[in-house]
């Protein structure tokens, strides 16, 4: 019995070492088409330089026609970037 639960445990960290090398292979190294990034417009994030981004607002269009990233930045020195995402559907759990 207890070879059995070593050889589960083993399998699932060999497969988590796996997913993790793969996972960083395959993400997108900046936000170009040619990098994999096809809606760059959404994830520009990932062009962006290391530790330059203080606040990061994700959503739909509310999020970027109520929100002023040159205003926060002029008043309060936050520098913002907004994902956003076209066509998204909120949903509301009553």
């Amino acid at each position: 019995m207890k070879k059995i639960i070593l050889k589960t445990v083993l399998f699932f960290i060999i497969l988590l070492i796996l997913l993790v090398i793969i996972s960083f292979i395959f993400t997108p190294k900046n936000n170009s088409e040619e990098a994999g990034m096809p809606n760059s417009e959404q994830m520009g994030i990932l062009g962006e330089k290391e530790n330059s981004i203080d606040v990061i607002m994700y959503g739909d269009s509310e999020t970027i026609a109520s929100t002023m990233p040159m205003k926060i930045y002029e008043d309060y020195g936050y520098t913002m970037h907004i994902c956003r995402i076209s066509r998204t559907n909120i949903t509301r759990d009553n």
